[in-house]
């Protein structure tokens, strides 16, 4: 790499991330300070998408403070995406001509719950009701999976909002809140 590419790659990371943070430093000084992200939809309901902060991004609080609270939110995740993987497998393997799920017109708990029901005592439809219940115990573990995920985002997301309150700045040797 030569020195042109060297500065070059400066130039671009100062135009697309230094220039804005130096910008606010100058302008507002060293305040990291969190606003609400609140959005309108086409109804004109108002929702709260949750808060950010311009000058010090989330990302950075957690990666810095709670970076273990991100590996388990990370590793809840990747057990969604596998159980997710495994109830589309599932569904294609059994929506074949001669698959149990193949007269569904939806796969869902409710649909699969009532056929459950009416094959409840049949001991010719045991296999099926097997295959029915694999399914509802996957679609379980999914459901499970991703209230887990919304606890923990949620939970990770209350610390890193109080964590901003303690930042400081640490200035000549003496460490002060994190304020102009």
């Amino acid at each position: 790499m030569g020195k042109y590419d060297v500065y070059q790659h400066l130039m671009d990371y100062w135009a697309s991330t230094m220039q804005d943070d130096c910008y606010l430093v100058a302008d507002d000084g060293w305040k990291a300070e969190t606003y609400r992200i609140i959005e309108t939809d086409k109804k004109g309901k108002v929702k709260d998408k949750g808060w950010t902060c311009d000058l010090v991004p989330r990302p950075l609080v957690v990666a810095r403070y709670f970076p273990q609270d991100q590996i388990n939110i990370d590793e809840l995740n990747q057990n969604l995406e596998e159980v997710t993987a495994t109830i589309v497998e599932f569904e294609e393997d059994q929506s074949a001509e001669e698959g149990v799920l193949s007269d569904f017109d939806k796969v869902n708990k409710g649909s699969v719950g009532a056929r459950l029901k009416e094959i409840k005592g049949d001991k010719d439809a045991a296999d099926e009701a097997k295959i029915l219940n694999r399914w509802l115990e996957l679609n379980a573990a999914e459901a499970d999976l991703k209230k887990q995920l919304k606890e923990a985002e949620a939970a990770l997301d209350t610390k890193a909002y109080k964590q901003y309150a303690k930042l400081t700045v640490f200035r000549h040797g003496i460490r002060t809140p994190f304020s102009g």
